[in-house]
């Protein structure tokens, strides 16, 4: 959030475990919680989003973006 602050990062996006992808969300929600977080879950990511997802990611105007591994590896 200090690289995003200061301009050296325009869109972090954290890769985390799949089976993390909560305990990163809340936690990251209870240090930061005025930040605007995108999160990749199985929700958003489901076969019908996920081109509406990446869309999202790419246009949106996010602090961070957390997604999951296997997530990550799908975008080409």
């Amino acid at each position: 959030m200090e690289q995003r602050r200061l301009g050296l990062r325009a869109k972090p996006m954290i890769v985390c475990p799949d089976h993390m992808i909560g305990q990163w969300a809340s936690e990251f929600r209870s240090a930061y919680p005025n930040a605007k977080l995108l999160v990749a879950d199985d929700d958003n990511w489901d076969k019908d989003n996920r081109r509406t997802f990446i869309n999202k990611i790419a246009t949106g105007d996010w602090d961070t973006v957390l997604i999951r591994n296997e997530s990550f590896k799908m975008i080409p």
